[in-house]
This record gives structure tokens, sequence and C-alpha cells, in this order.
């Protein structure tokens, strides 16, 4: 096997070593490119120096990476704060909100970890105030569930009724347009 590989590697580095190639002519592709440039440019043309051109320069962009990450972060809270309304307005699913102020939450607490600069203290404690409101609420709702149907009004003065309820949620669905409102006023914006 080593044999036949030190024979062919001879035989391949001899052939390089002898030049052999394309054994043709290459056109001459300087003729055409002279008269195409002759005929595409006007005979009266001007040419400026190399050293008396001027190049316009825009105003450099300076690009915020991380505000920008933050801004999809926030935009990303918002649409879960509008679906905790979309779903208060409609059927009142009680699962679906849970579901939905549990991925808020999460949501909530990944910002509040990742963003932590004074640019961004505004709206992250008025997205921590939000996402306490919604926890308060689904914590209500479950403690409903789960008391509603063993113990009496009697018991509970009333607090875990199905009509208490649904009239703390339909105060919270004002609260949480008015939050979100809040919310967007509250992010920093970009620099142009």
């Amino acid at each position: 096997m080593k044999k036949f590989f030190v024979i062919t590697s001879i035989i391949c580095i001899s052939a390089l070593l002898k030049g052999e190639g394309y054994k043709g002519t290459l056109p001459d592709l300087s003729v055409k490119r002279d008269y195409m440039i002759e005929k595409d440019l006007p005979k009266n043309l001007d040419v400026l120096p190399l050293d008396k051109l001027t190049i316009p320069i825009k105003r450099p962009v300076k690009i915020d990476s991380i505000l920008d990450e933050y801004l999809d972060d926030i935009t990303n809270a918002e649409n879960q704060l509008e679906r905790l309304a979309e779903i208060l307005k409609g059927d009142k699913s009680f699962k679906n909100f849970i579901a939905a102020a549990n991925v808020l939450n999460l949501t909530t607490q990944n910002i509040l970890d990742k963003y932590k600069e004074d640019r961004f203290n505004q709206a992250n404690k008025c997205l921590d105030d939000i996402n306490h409101d919604v926890q308060v609420i689904k914590d209500y709702w479950v403690k409903v569930n789960k008391t509603a149907p063993y113990a009496s009004v009697y018991e509970t003065e009333g607090a875990y009724t199905g009509a208490v309820l649904n009239n703390q949620l339909n105060k919270f669905i004002k609260v949480l347009e008015y939050a979100n409102r809040d919310l967007k006023s509250k992010v920093p914006q970009k620099e142009l």
C-alpha cells in the first residue's frame, strides 16, 4: 500500500512539474472591452483627478443591540398582556388565564434579570407592577376555584363567590388596558 502511494505521488508531481495544461489560445478580451467603454461613455466627459473627488459620507448609525433585544422582549410582554385582556373579555377561561399569567410571569422575570441598566428601570418597574397585579388576580381566582365548592358564603364572608370574582375580573380588564398603555410610554426609544 505504501509503494502504491509513493508511485502515485511521484507520477502526479512529475505531471505537475512538466507544465502541461491548456494547449490552446485564449481570446483577446481587451479589444472588446475598450470598444465597449468608448461606446458607453459620452465624448465630452471631464474626468476629475482622484485627489479632487469628494465622497459624501452619511452620518454613522449607532446600533444598540441591547436596546433592540429589549424592545423585542417588551413587545412580547405587551402581546401577552393583550392576550390576558382578550381572555378576560372573551370566555374567561380559567385554564387559559392561568397559563397566560404564568407565561407573563416567566417573561417578566427574564426581562428583569436580563436588563438591569438604568435606562430600563422605569419600564421594568412598570412591568413588574403589572405582573404583580396579574399574579394577585391569578392567585385569587385559584383560591375561588379551590374554596367555593367546599366552603359556605358565611364562612368566607362572601369573598369567594362567582359574582365577586366576575366583578373583580371585569375591573381588571380596564387595569390591564391602562397598564399596557403606561408600559408603552415608559419604554426607552431608539435614538436617530
